[in-house]
C-alpha cells in the first residue's frame, strides 16, 4: 500500500493529497477524505482557514474524492462539526470517533451522515484531525478504524518531521544571511559599499 511510502515524503501538499486517496481505495464504500491542519500553510499555498473559536483557527488542508463530482471545498469549512469542537475543547479525541448526522454541507451532497474522524497528534499536542466518509453504511469496520489509526499516528509524525525541517532550514537560511553581512562589514572600509552589500545579502534572503 502507497499510503507508508507517502507519509515519508517531505513535501506536505503532495503527502496529504496521498493519504487521502490510498485511503478512499482501501476504505469500503469511502467516498471523501479530508483533513485540518492547525498549522499556518506553507508560503506557496492557500488553504481555507475555518474560526473555531476566538482563538483557534483550524485550515483545511487537503480534500479528496472517490466520486466523479465531489462537493465544493465550501461544504467542509462548517465550524459546527462536533470533530472541529473536540479538536479545540478540553476533551480532544484520543482514538478515533464516528460522528454522526455530521452538519457539514458536502456531506449532504453526498448523502453521507456519518465519518470516521482521527487526530493527529505530535508531542501530546493536537495538530489537526484525518476525516473519511462512507457512503451508505455510516459503520466502519475494526480493520477500517485501526487502518485509519495506524495512518494517522503515521501522518502525525511525518508532519512534525516535515515541521522541524523547515524550521532548521529557516535557521540555517538566517544564520548565512549573518555570515554575509558580517563579512560585507568587515571586508570593507567604504560605508557605503557595505550597506550596498548588505542590502544585497538581505534580499537574497528574502526571495
Amino acid at each position: 500500500m502507497a499510503v507508508s511510502a507517502a507519509v515519508t515524503s517531505s513535501a506536505p501538499e503532495k503527502l496529504l493529497g496521498t493519504v487521502l486517496e490510498e485511503l478512499l481505495e482501501a476504505v469500503e464504500g469511502g467516498v471523501l477524505g479530508w483533513i485540518y491542519l492547525a498549522q499556518d500553510p506553507p508560503d506557496n499555498l492557500i488553504w481555507p482557514a475555518i474560526s473555531v473559536s476566538s482563538e483557534q483557527t483550524v485550515y483545511l488542508a487537503a480534500v479528496r474524492t472517490a466520486v466523479r463530482r465531489g462537493p465544493g471545498v465550501a461544504g467542509l469549512t462548517c465550524p459546527d462539526c462536533p470533530c472541529l469542537r473536540s479538536f479545540v475543547g478540553a476533551d480532544p479525541l484520543l482514538k478515533y470517533s464516528v460522528i454522526d448526522h455530521c452538519p457539514q454541507p458536502a456531506l449532504s451532497e453526498l448523502s453521507v451522515s456519518a465519518h470516521a474522524s482521527v487526530p493527529l497528534v505530535a508531542k501530546d499536542r493536537p495538530v489537526g484531525l484525518l476525516n473519511i466518509a462512507k457512503a451508505g453504511s455510516p459503520s466502519f469496520s475494526t480493520i477500517e478504524l485501526l487502518l485509519l489509526q495506524t495512518i494517522g499516528r503515521q501522518l502525525s509524525i511525518a508532519l512534525e518531521n516535515a515541521r522541524l525541517i523547515g524550521e532548521t532550514q529557516a535557521r540555517l537560511k538566517e544564520q548565512q544571511t549573518l555570515l554575509e553581512v558580517s563579512y560585507s562589514v568587515n571586508s570593507t572600509l567604504d560605508l557605503h559599499e557595505a550597506i550596498r552589500r548588505i542590502a544585497r545579502a538581505v534580499a537574497r534572503a528574502l526571495s
